[in-house]
């Protein structure tokens, strides 16, 4: 299959050396499960509006599960679970559910009259709030109808631990009707076969296997000391990266840096990507530039209604992949959290820009080295990984203020169970004291942009929200096609 989005899936599970193939958790992957708990679901999401009328609910949602099940064979990861082995079989590992049933993760969900945009919203947050069984595997899409004008949406809701950002996109990518052949069952015939699940790995499997990689891992940092001009080289662009980060990172005190509460709001902005692609052109920077100082615009107007000091740049925690070539990693995460500072002390939008252009190109300068590097490390114990992603999950972090993130998804409308999709708004998770998230995807001409914050910190998000609309409009010479939508507050 080819890679989609950057990202290659397998079409089937594989057999190495004669055995069953244990597919270990990556370390990213293993944390983003420490970070996991109520209060705190780490997942990311797509909601998207689907065309056309509904009669049926119930029909819709079982041809949207006959769809989804047949094209499963493109990502196997959507029928495995995460297991923890006893001690001595290594790190955690993806193990088919033999007990996966479509039912479990496709379910109907039918909107009370009148079925606005701002119910779909609340109701969108009700869900996006509550954390995913851990027993199955780690995914659910929800089937919305009873919108007004008998519209229907999805919401795809999948744990960060089986994918980052781009690696999410190209999941749902691969369930989606293939160009042309919206009744096509999936391009490998998957939908013409019985699943049948792989039998899981017996324990001497398991510590063969964990032995296997460890003496693989020792074999691999040893094998730097045979290049040791190259490796001093690395580590000294390592720690120039990490010198640069903590330069950035002491974030200033805000009254949204606070506790994160169990409640989630979200709400939805949009605007003509070619507009945004203009204006970031014209900066001599990218479209993620032109995000950010809309941003950093939306946060200045909310400090200022809030009468705290815009004095300081504010920290924004910006992923960056770590993905070497396209299709080296099948899904998972390969992305590592870059602190960018952002300027809110004026209300020049292209002073803003050209500020925000001048530091990420500075940032790039280090390229793909960064801490990631220690943290993606095999070698790194578990109970160390536990205590560091647990301190990132703690209410007393000072490294950044929010997070932001940017995915470029299909440039041409596509298809779900024969429904062309309209729209589509990535969801970012929150994490210990950050209360806002910002997340952006590029979709069929249009830039969607989701503020996802806890309610009870950010009541006045639409003031965030009106800030980013202006700051779209004065950058881009036009308006967004649609200003901020509804807000929730579950």
């Amino acid at each position: 299959m080819e890679p989609i989005c950057g990202v290659a899936y397998p079409a089937r599970m594989t057999t190495h050396a004669g055995r069953h193939r244990v597919e270990r958790l990556a370390v990213a992957d293993i944390g983003n499960l420490f970070i996991d708990r109520p209060g705190m679901p780490f997942q990311v999401e797509l909601l998207a509006h689907l065309d056309g009328t509904v009669t049926s609910g119930a029909a819709l949602t079982e041809s949207i599960a006959a769809a989804v099940e047949s094209r499963l064979g493109l990502v196997p990861r959507l029928r495995q679970k995460v297991v923890w082995p006893r001690w001595g079989c290594g790190r955690p590992y993806w193990c088919d559910d033999a007990r996966f049933d479509i039912a479990e993760h496709v379910h109907h969900v039918e909107l009370s009259a009148p079925g606005d945009d701002a119910a779909l919203l609340d109701l969108c947050a009700t869900i996006d709030a509550e954390v995913l069984d851990r027993s199955r595997p780690l995914w659910r899409l929800s089937v919305v109808t009873g919108l007004e004008g008998r519209r229907a949406a999805v919401l795809f809701k999948l744990h960060h631990a089986v994918a980052d950002g781009l690696a999410a996109i190209a999941t749902l990518a691969a369930l989606l009707d293939p160009p042309g052949t919206p009744d096509n069952p999936g391009e490998d015939g998957a939908g013409a076969v019985k699943w049948e699940p792989a039998p899981a790995p017996r324990a001497r499997t398991l510590v063969a296997d964990n032995v296997e990689r460890r003496l693989r891992d020792v074999a691999h940092a040893l094998g730097h000391l045979a290049h040791p001009v190259e490796s001093a080289r690395h580590l000294a662009a390592l720690v120039a990266s990490a010198r640069s980060d903590l330069t950035a990172t002491r974030a200033p005190r805000t009254s949204f840096n606070r506790p994160l509460g169990p409640r989630r709001s979200l709400t939805l902005l949009h605007v003509p990507l070619a507009d945004v692609k203009d204006a970031a052109h014209a900066a001599g920077g990218t479209v993620n530039d032109v995000v950010l100082t809309a941003v950093a615009a939306g946060l200045r107007a909310l400090l200022l209604a809030r009468g705290e000091s815009v004095a300081a740049p504010l920290v924004i925690s910006v992923p960056m992949s770590m993905r070497t070539a396209a299709g080296d990693r099948a899904g998972g995460n390969a992305v590592s959290a870059v602190p960018v500072p952002v300027p809110v002390d004026t209300a020049d939008d292209d002073a803003t820009l050209s500020r925000i252009v001048a530091t990420t190109r500075e940032r790039k300068r280090f390229g793909r080295v960064s801490a990631y590097d220690v943290l993606s490390s095999e070698l790194l114990p578990l109970w160390l990984q536990r205590w560091i992603m647990g301190h990132f999950a703690t209410t007393d972090q000072h490294m950044v203020n929010l997070f932001v993130t940017n995915v470029a998804g299909p440039p041409e409308a596509v298809n779900l169970a024969g429904r062309r999709i309209v729209d589509a708004y990535p969801v970012a998770p929150l994490g210990g004291n950050v209360t806002i998230g910002v997340a952006v995807l590029s979709y069929a001409g249009e830039l969607h942009v989701t503020l996802h914050v806890d309610p009870d910190a950010i009541a006045d998000v639409d003031v965030m929200a009106a800030g980013m609309d202006s700051a779209f409009t004065r950058l881009c010479g036009r308006g967004p096609s649609a200003g901020a939508a509804a807000r929730t507050g579950h």
